[in-house]
């Protein structure tokens, strides 16, 4: 039996890609439930109602294109796999666990479950300093253009003084 993957080494196999959900690769889940990738792929076979599309997927040659590039998995030029690989959702590899019937598969979906769940935090986390961000960028861009106008008020009223004049504009925005 090999170590137990922490959670972040789990997350570091969570793939994410253009126009799909994040997912695993089977040949990662496999490593991860201790089985061969081709025993992952029978039991997906053989229970194709327990694994829709949203799910369990195969990648396109385009996809396992990038990922090739991406982390270096081998072509089918150099001895690699012979077909596209699958992709596990978060629900396909909680279902994968199910259908292995090991204690492993089952012990370790937790350990997988936590790894999406952190992901998915993180990606919140993003996206929620992105918007604090637009709207801090926001409220400068509004604030810089009421000193602007402020200035040339003050400039109008017949402020000649540069240092006053911006003095005099920081009161107004106050």
């Amino acid at each position: 039996m090999i170590k137990e993957p922490t959670v972040q080494e789990i997350r570091s196999r969570i793939v994410n890609l253009p126009n799909r959900p994040p997912f695993m690769l089977d040949k990662d889940l496999s490593e991860i439930y201790e089985t061969e990738t081709r025993r992952v792929n029978e039991a997906v076979k053989r229970n194709p109602k327990r694994f829709p599309s949203d799910f369990c997927f195969q990648l396109t040659e385009k996809e396992a294109d990038i990922l090739r590039s991406q982390i270096a998995t081998s072509s089918l030029n150099h001895g690699g796999r012979r077909y596209l690989p699958y992709g596990f959702t978060r629900e396909g590899a909680n279902m994968l666990s199910t259908v292995l019937h090991t204690d492993i598969a089952i012990d370790r979906s937790i350990q997988i479950m936590r790894a999406f769940s952190a992901m998915e935090a993180n990606l919140h986390h993003q996206a929620d300093m992105k918007s604090s961000e637009q709207i801090n960028g926001d409220l400068f861009d509004l604030s810089a253009r009421r000193f602007i106008t402020a200035l040339e008020v003050a400039k109008l009223a017949g402020i000649k003084n540069e240092h006053e004049a911006r003095r005099t504009a920081n009161r107004i925005t106050k």
